[in-house]
């Protein structure tokens, strides 16, 4: 078995290196209507905390908006690993554009230290990001358990 690597194993503050996915379809009922909501789990990839956030969709807008309320309660990551689904990689991208406008002296001076490096799982590599979908796992089994045959 091979090591660890070492952003998974060096101390840091909570959810500076962390995993994100969504969770699969979740049902509910507002107004005598059903609708769809999406979670979206933040996981600690190395002390294993997990973080949910409920989204309307997997647009997007929405996603940046579960991750501001992230970032405002938990602070902001330094590593985030992610598999290849669209949304994540459309961020990725406005990461790498964002970077490159931080790219000037003063702005690099004052945002030196706030970068995050996004680092996604091979295409083909289903045994990548097992910390989050392991997790992932675990919340679905909980939601179950605890919803029952309600909507879900």
């Amino acid at each position: 078995m091979a090591n660890l690597p070492p952003d998974r194993i060096t101390e840091t503050f909570p959810f500076a290196v962390t995993g994100l996915d969504y969770l699969g379809l979740l049902y509910y009922v507002e107004n005598s209507e059903s609708k769809k909501s999406y979670i979206l789990l933040f996981t600690c990839a190395v002390a294993r905390a997990v973080h949910l956030e409920l989204s309307t969709d997997m647009s997007d807008p929405s996603f940046i908006r579960s991750s501001k309320k992230f970032v405002s309660r938990r602070g902001l990551c330094k590593i985030v690993y992610s598999d290849n689904a669209k949304t994540f990689l459309k961020m990725k991208k406005e990461f790498n554009i964002l970077d490159k406008i931080l790219k000037s002296e003063e702005c690099q001076h004052y945002f030196g230290e706030m970068r995050i490096t996004w680092k996604t799982n091979a295409p083909t590599g289903a045994w990548w990001g097992g910390f989050g979908e392991r997790l992932v796992r675990s919340v679905k089994s909980s939601l179950k358990r605890i919803l029952g045959k309600n909507v879900y």
